[in-house]
């Protein structure tokens, strides 16, 4: 399973795609956007503190060995799927490409089968944006705002840290 992204940073809807197709796969690769974001008010939340938080989330659920982060070589995951399904996998392998909904974002794996080898299977899955009643549509941009009001930010995590977490572990100003 390939899980291409920004999760700048990964809230708790990254965190339930990456509890089910762990389950379903020998191997998950998260390919992560290498940019920083911004809050509304200005706060940027780097790359390097996104895969922090990413790899806090990861171990804390017991599912770090399971899943590998792959930063960004370019300036977008999409090319780096590309690239790496020409380059590292093999002929007779299977692969799952996860995609959100949101900005048609399977479209931009259409061109996928101009990238991989003869042999290798490529399918797309399309996951539903997960829908959370006081927050509606999980995202990163609202996870951003969220940043510097506790109550508000441990909303976008998953329910098995929200209470444990120390959030002094990830410094969200980069």
């Amino acid at each position: 399973v390939i899980y291409p992204g920004s999760f700048t940073p990964p809230h708790r809807g990254h965190i339930e795609v990456v509890q089910k197709c762990v389950s379903m796969s020998e191997r998950m690769l998260i390919v992560k956007s290498s940019k920083s974001r911004h809050a509304s008010d200005g706060r940027e939340v780097t790359n390097e503190t996104s895969i922090k938080l990413f790899k806090y989330l990861l171990r804390s659920l017991a599912l770090e060995g399971k899943v590998e982060i792959k930063p960004c070589e370019t300036d977008s995951p999409v090319q780096d799927v590309y690239r790496y399904l020409g380059e590292s996998v093999p002929a007779g392998t299977r692969v799952l490409i996860v995609c959100g909904n949101k900005a048609k974002d399977a479209e931009r794996y259409s061109a996928v089968s101009k990238y991989v080898k003869q042999g290798v299977q490529v399918e797309i899955l399309n996951v539903e944006p997960i829908m959370e009643a006081s927050l509606g549509v999980l995202s990163s941009t609202k996870m951003r705002d969220a940043i510097g009001d506790i109550t508000e930010l441990r909303k976008y995590l998953p329910k098995e840290v929200q209470e444990v977490l120390n959030l002094q572990e990830v410094n969200f100003q980069g």
